[in-house]
């Protein structure tokens, strides 16, 4: 009996260190860069990883300070992707000197803002940064309005506490995915490294993402077009838009909103979801934010391809059009 226990015993133990010396071998093999270029999905993932880092005190995922990654999707395309040392990413100003003490023009939101899938030089703050604004770009992909609110709060904070200049406007290209991403759950420091170091998990989370891509390729379908359903008035992203607007008023920073077509459904014409629109344009003008819609402009563009194929996020073209709208905006507001 004492001998099978001890068999028993010396089985297990052969299994396990068995499954640990896999687990090590497995993480060494995907940590080679050949192994990267030989599967673009990984590779997007990994460098997708490596530049985001998780803010204790915001309690969010921001895009990492200092990052010069030049990432590559896994659809054909690559952008470059900079940050400063706040983690802003970088704008055409950067060099100036007191650039924080000087009136600027904040860009908040999440990955439409921030212009992910687009290099630095893209995005609509950057080009808005090269009109003579002083632009600091403060969006990060994947945040809600919670998330965008909580940002806005500490950045507030800590400009009046060293004596900074608070921004003379406020520009934030608003998503409709905030309506989601406000109720789902949220990472924590814990997960998010599990996540970010064992690359075991990025290569199985690469491969799910890949046959999701297989199964849809983002076929832009009549049929498929979501019907907006107004939200209650106890929605988590409108409280938290109602609380930015008491924000803006209380610091007397005005808010500009900039609304576009819906660009979920990405290898087709824009999505002139009136209904959505028109609450939102209603919504924010109604709590003294200001708004750009630039539906009209989409339209009289006579459907332009204005997003990154089979992703779905603005592209350089809609940026442009983005930056010249807003610049001809604030001139009338300066």
């Amino acid at each position: 009996m004492n001998r099978l226990i001890k068999s028993n015993k010396s089985g297990i133990l052969t299994v396990f260190w068995g499954i640990i010396t896999l687990f090590f071998l497995l993480e060494v093999t995907l940590r080679i860069p050949f192994f990267w270029q030989k599967y673009p999905i990984y590779q997007y993932k990994v460098q997708e990883k490596k530049v985001h880092c998780f803010d204790e005190i915001l309690n969010a995922i921001l895009l990492c300070p200092n990052v010069d990654e030049m990432i590559r999707h896994p659809h054909g395309f690559h952008f470059e992707l900079s940050t400063n040392s706040n983690g802003e990413r970088i704008t055409a100003d950067e060099s100036k000197e007191d650039r924080l003490k000087q009136k600027s023009i904040w860009a908040i939101g999440d990955s439409l803002t921030m212009g992910w899938g687009i290099s630095d030089k893209e995005s609509f703050p950057y080009l808005l940064s090269k009109d003579d604004w002083i632009v600091r770009n403060l969006a990060s992909d994947s945040l809600g309005s919670i998330d965008i609110k909580n940002i806005l709060q500490y950045k507030i904070k800590f400009t009046t506490s060293y004596d900074l200049n608070l921004p003379s406007k406020i520009v934030w290209m608003f998503s409709r995915s905030d309506f989601v991403d406000d109720t789902s759950q949220k990472s924590n420091r814990f997960k998010f490294w599990l996540g970010k170091n064992i690359y075991s998990l990025i290569a199985i989370r690469s491969l799910l993402e890949a046959n999701k891509y297989a199964k849809d390729r983002n076929d832009y379908k009549d049929d498929l077009l979501e019907k907006f359903e107004e939200p209650d008035n106890n929605h988590p992203t409108l409280l938290a838009l109602q609380e930015i607007s008491a924000l803006s008023k209380k610091y007397k920073i005005p808010i500009l909103i900039i609304l576009t077509p819906d660009w979920k459904y990405t290898n087709g014409p824009p999505n002139y979801n009136s209904a959505y629109l028109n609450y939102m344009d209603q919504f924010f003008r109604s709590h003294g934010f200001q708004v750009l819609n630039l539906t009209e402009k989409y339209k009289e563009a006579l459907n332009q391809d204005f997003y990154l194929l089979d992703d779905g996020h603005p592209n350089a073209k809609a940026h442009r059009l983005i930056a010249k709208e807003l610049n001809a905006t604030l001139i009338k507001f300066k």
